[in-house]
């Protein structure tokens, strides 16, 4: 989306925006709602339990990538939210769904944090 949107502006952002990226959410989030009606989570699937290690392990990677390229505060964003995935994908505790809450809460916390920054 930022590519098109400095390349043919805000329309071209939206259209970015409205033709790939809204339809691959509306996918995954549809796939998250219903994978609890296929896989019960007292005992889940063989092919899926190597799936939560290896999407924490991707996601180390990309926040040492961005934390290069980071200024101080989004290094300390990029490690508050990588430690907001470890919690929540580690802890028996906290319901799997409510992963579908935290992470889009704190994607926005993040956002706004930096906006806020942005204007000082």
């Amino acid at each position: 989306v930022s590519t098109a949107l400095t390349r043919a502006g805000p329309i071209g952002g939206l259209a970015a925006f409205f033709l790939w990226n809204l339809p691959g959410m509306i996918v995954l989030v549809t796939c998250s709602v219903l994978i609890a009606m296929f896989v019960d989570p007292s005992y889940p699937p063989w092919y899926l339990a190597g799936l939560p290690p290896a999407a924490v392990s991707l996601l180390f990677k990309q926040f040492y990538g961005f934390g290069k390229k980071l200024d101080k505060l989004g290094t300390l964003l990029c490690l508050i939210s990588s430690m907001v995935v470890i919690l929540i994908n580690g802890d028996i505790r906290i319901a799997p769904i409510s992963s579908q809450f935290v992470l889009p809460i704190t994607l926005g916390v993040g956002g706004f944090i930096a906006y806020i920054d942005s204007t000082r």
